[in-house]
């Protein structure tokens, strides 16, 4: 059964299931699928530049006022946006986790000028809450997009805010100081166990270069199912995909939970 999910994959004959073989840590096709997705236009797999794209391409005039309805629609735009690809990795430590993974993409984004810092808070930071903030009226696993906004006094500043979808149904934004956030990470990659109960229309899973004992057929199984339209399979070293779909869960520990 292994060897014929890696048939379907390598053969490419599905036209929502991908697969790439990376050739060492620094192979560039990593940073090409992450930013540019496969490469098929507009309708097809994105990787970071569209939401990118859509946050330039769609912003308001920066005379608009504050509460001007257009700041919301630009808002939802982006965060729509962003639902188009998302990175999932088994781990959180090592060039193949989530902190490394981060930091690499950042610093790709900001090579390729999408972004115009790499330090704590800049326009386009995508962020996670890790835990629930019932305050801010905000969950653990709620993801919001960093966007410069009007200054509430009107004198023709800008200030960063962070945007997140409201859960209640109205279509509507909450805009959040970066100072109010305490419990966010950055969220260019996250790790399986968080992406549950979410859909991006383009997901990458990549795996650890060795065996975890968190890298099983139930874990990929739920990162494919995260992929509303189409799937993409990352591997560091060839024959970690058949390694763990070998493994089965055979007990959730606590460090597990964890994740």
């Amino acid at each position: 059964q292994d060897q014929q999910a890696r048939t379907l994959l390598a053969a490419g004959s599905h036209d929502d299931g991908f697969a790439l073989a990376l050739k060492g840590e620094q192979d560039l096709k990593f940073e090409r699928l992450v930013l540019d997705g496969l490469g098929r236009g507009e309708q097809g797999p994105q990787g970071y530049r569209h939401y990118l794209n859509v946050l330039t391409a769609e912003r308001p005039a920066d005379d608009s006022a504050l509460d001007d309805a257009c700041w919301t629609r630009w808002a939802r735009s982006v965060l729509s946006a962003f639902d188009a690809f998302q990175l999932l990795c088994a781990v959180r430590k090592g060039p193949w986790g989530v902190e490394g993974l981060n930091q690499r993409i950042t610093h790709a984004l900001f090579n390729a000028k999408l972004i115009e810092s790499e330090q704590q808070w800049y326009e386009g930071r995508p962020v996670l809450m890790t835990h629930n903030d019932y305050g801010l009226g905000l969950m653990n696993g709620d993801i919001g997009i960093t966007l410069r906004l009007p200054e509430r006094d009107g004198e023709g500043k800008q200030v960063l805010r962070v945007a997140f979808p409201r859960n209640d149904g109205s279509e509507g934004v909450r805009f959040v100081l970066p100072s109010r956030l305490n419990e966010v990470e950055t969220v260019y990659a996250m790790t399986v166990h968080k992406s549950q109960g979410s859909e991006f229309a383009h997901t990458a899973l990549i795996l650890p270069e060795a065996l975890n004992p968190v890298l099983t057929k139930e874990l990929i199984y739920t990162g494919i199912t995260r992929a509303k339209h189409w799937f993409s399979l990352i591997e560091p070293r060839q024959g970690i995909f058949e390694e763990a779909l070998r493994r089965k869960v055979k007990r959730l520990s606590g460090l597990m939970l964890g994740l």
